[in-house]
Order: C-alpha cells, then sequence, then structure tokens
C-alpha cells in the first residue's frame, strides 16, 4: 500500500506578525513576496534605504510602509524592522539576521 503522509497539522494559513507601537502588522510570508524580497535584497545600483522600503511595503503592504515611514524612526531603527521582517519570513531568531547583515556589510 502506498504511504500516505498528512500534511494537515504542519500547513497552516496562520502569517508571522510583528508589533510596531502596539500595532499588528501580519507580515505576508508567501513564497511569491519572498522571492520577490530576494530579488530586491541582489540588486546592486539601489540605495539600502530604497531596498529597505521596497522589502517593508512587499512584506507589510504600502499602508503599513506609509505607517512607519510618518512614525519617523532613526535609522537603526527602521533597520531593525527591516531585521525582524527577515526573521519573521526566514523563521530566524532577529539576532541572527543582524548580524548576518552586519557581516555582509563588512566584507
Amino acid at each position: 500500500m502506498p504511504r500516505h503522509i498528512d500534511l494537515s497539522n504542519k500547513l497552516t494559513s496562520e502569517r508571522p506578525t510583528i508589533t510596531i507601537n502596539g500595532v499588528v502588522y501580519k507580515v505576508n510570508d508567501e513564497k511569491s513576496n519572498v522571492l520577490l524580497m530576494n530579488q530586491e535584497l541582489k540588486k546592486e545600483n539601489v540605495s539600502e534605504m530604497d531596498m529597505v522600503d521596497r522589502v517593508i511595503s512587499i512584506l507589510l503592504g504600502k499602508k503599513a510602509l506609509k505607517e512607519i515611514e510618518a512614525a519617523e524612526y532613526g535609522l537603526s531603527q527602521y533597520m531593525t524592522i527591516f531585521y525582524a521582517l527577515v526573521a519573521c519570513v526566514n523563521d530566524e531568531d532577529i539576532d541572527v539576521i543582524e548580524s548576518r547583515f552586519q557581516q555582509q556589510a563588512n566584507k
């Protein structure tokens, strides 16, 4: 008899979330969005801030990006939001992601 594997308990429609100053944002970690994010991360002739804005827009949506921009966070806080999003889609700790990006920047 052929083997049957039930993935019902492993596959959910739940999305990761991040909370910024009491506002909960759902992170759209669908495969197509993660592929778009990866394309943005690989672009070479784009400023870092444009890339971060684009990733935030892809994963949270344009409305969330406008809300985050309106909060006028400092650069380190803005980057922390970016690291949190990448951590969500990769299911990794934010410190691991931040360290990885800092190591790449130092190369």
